[in-house]
């Protein structure tokens, strides 16, 4: 074994101890008791991704609880980066600061979670991994896995599909050219629409994989578009000056001034104490079309209020706004909600030290949504502007152009300014960097 190599698996080790040891068995949030609860009472629903309690079922039979999916997703995740590092191109800095971007404050921060972002994150760095492999090796089943990967990933958060089909038209892409030759083959129009096409297969397998594991697991149906649906109207009616809320959803009852005061522009929990959300009693499907409607409309209806309502948003999850007092459940939450006696959260000493660091530290830019797409900017255009793009280059291009759409995707679809809704920028952007610096073309130590 090389020096490199056996630098890497140090690397490894060190940071499987450290996450395990501050971190084990990880954190649950009241989504991931939630998910816990119906994994136990097996009464599933479509509330969270059914993937997540299949794979959650495996591991609860060999570790109880949250830990064997800790380990699980803290497994995935630690060989996505090897295999990052290992068959990178380039030196052996490249290959350490890869690694290094799992002790990243805002990964160490978000990490630990068992949420559905961690599985979304960790299924498309092993299929990012994948095609690192594949630029070294050319072989036609390891692009498989990679798509296979991201197809999985997918079915973590629907909504990604609508920032991470750039990479599926880049693995397109690969399947033709078999060995990534140069970027002209975007100029071939036929090309381009034969791509798109694959595309659209990918989605349609995406959404047929999700319905048929519902359908297997007789999982109960919810609908969970009207929490944001009902919220958006509720803060353009607060903006208009007049109820907007549909009176099947218990707004005929609520004043403007009272949705003003327990409404927030950066979280959508606060309005169902006073309205009724449709999770715990459905509506009719009459309801659900009028609802569906009457929220698409509001750009239209209402442009200015609508478009002032979501901007806030995008401007308090990107932190470029910084709202006072703002819970520390946006950042992140480190205990097991409800479980904590069965299943208690780790409180040693190195996790106190680690959340006193988080906690005085998180409102440091690095932390923050615009300096990473300052960063993504920087090495975009520091890739066009080289005279040769080579594979990994073009590939940080994609991650790039994932990572501003899943910005632009989630300042209109996101239900709150949390942290973990932009993992993928969290990640991509570090990745994209490491991927194209020709400074960090060091000679690899043999």
């Amino acid at each position: 074994m090389n020096r490199i190599g056996l630098a890497s698996g140090l690397i490894v080790l060190f940071l499987f101890s450290f996450y395990v040891g501050a971190f084990y068995p990880g954190y649950m949030s009241w989504d991931s008791a939630c998910h816990y609860q119906q994994l136990e009472s097996g009464k599933w629903t479509t509330y969270q991704p059914v993937v997540i309690l299949l794979l959650w079922k495996v591991t609860d039979a060999i570790i109880k609880g949250p830990g064997g999916f800790f380990l699980f997703f803290l497994s995935i995740y630690l060989f996505s980066l090897w295999l990052l590092s290992r068959f990178v191109q380039g030196g052996w800095i490249r290959r350490v600061l890869i690694l290094l971007s799992a002790l990243l404050p805002v990964n160490v921060m978000l990490f630990p979670h068992i949420w559905k972002d961690i599985g979304l994150l960790v299924f498309t760095l092993l299929s990012i991994g994948f095609l690192v492999v594949f630029f070294d090796t050319h072989r036609r089943l390891i692009l498989l896995a990679s798509l296979v990967s991201l197809w999985i990933g997918v079915l973590f958060r629907f909504e990604a599909i609508l920032y991470l089909w750039p990479l599926v038209f880049f693995q397109m892409q690969q399947w033709r050219n078999k060995v990534l030759a140069g970027m002209s083959v975007l100029h071939k129009r036929g090309c381009f629409i034969r791509n798109m096409l694959f595309v659209g297969i990918f989605v349609a397998l995406a959404l047929s994989g999700n319905k048929l594991l519902v359908e297997m697991n007789h999982s109960h149906k919810v609908t969970l578009w009207p929490t944001v649906a009902l919220w958006d109207i509720a803060r353009v009616s607060v903006r208009e000056g007049r109820q907007l809320l549909p009176p099947f959803a218990g707004g005929a009852g609520v004043t403007v001034e009272q949705l003003s005061q327990s409404t927030h522009n950066w979280t959508n929990t606060s309005l169902f104490s006073i309205i009724r959300s449709g999770l715990g009693k459905p509506y009719t499907a009459e309801q659900y079309r009028k609802l569906f409607k009457q929220w698409v409309s509001l750009p239209f209806t209402y442009p200015s209020s609508y478009a002032k309502h979501r901007l806030r948003l995008g401007c308090d999850l990107l932190r470029l706004v910084e709202t006072p007092n703002k819970p520390q459940s946006l950042f992140w939450i480190n205990g097991i909600c409800k479980y904590g006696e069965r299943f208690p959260a780790n409180r040693s000493e190195l996790n106190e030290k680690v959340n006193q660091f988080l906690t005085t530290q998180k409102d440091n830019i690095y932390f923050k949504p615009w300096f990473y797409l300052l960063i993504a900017t920087i090495v975009f255009v520091y890739i066009l502007s080289q005279s040769r793009i080579n594979s990994q280059q073009y590939l940080a291009l994609y991650l790039i152009i994932s990572s501003f759409l899943s910005v632009v995707v989630m300042s209109f679809l996101a239900p709150a300014a949390e942290q973990r809704y932009l993992i993928i920028l969290f990640n991509f952007i570090p990745l994209s960097a490491c991927l194209s610096w020709k400074v960090l073309d060091k000679p690899v130590l043999s």
